[in-house]
């Protein structure tokens, strides 16, 4: 994490989905229809993921350093695809 959050150790390999899943509910629960979304890192890929899943929910993405890119260790299967 940045600041003053805390290091986890072990991220179970579904992490940017379920953060997916609660920025949804998060907008729901606030009844916000469309919002902008801004990320940096990990943000910045739940906000395009987001964006990606949901486009209707959302006006604009900015985007700093997203993780873009399938990691080998975590996604084998993404890697054999191409």
């Amino acid at each position: 994490g940045f600041g003053r959050s805390s290091w986890q150790d072990d991220w179970p390999l579904d992490y940017l989905d379920r953060d997916v899943d609660d920025l949804l509910a998060l907008l729901d629960a606030l009844s916000v229809d469309r919002t902008a979304l801004i990320g940096h890192s990990d943000g910045a890929a739940i906000a395009l993921l987001f964006a990606a899943r949901h486009p209707q929910r959302v006006r604009c993405v900015i985007a700093e350093a997203p993780h873009v890119t399938v990691e080998t260790p975590r996604c084998p299967e993404a890697v054999q695809a191409f």
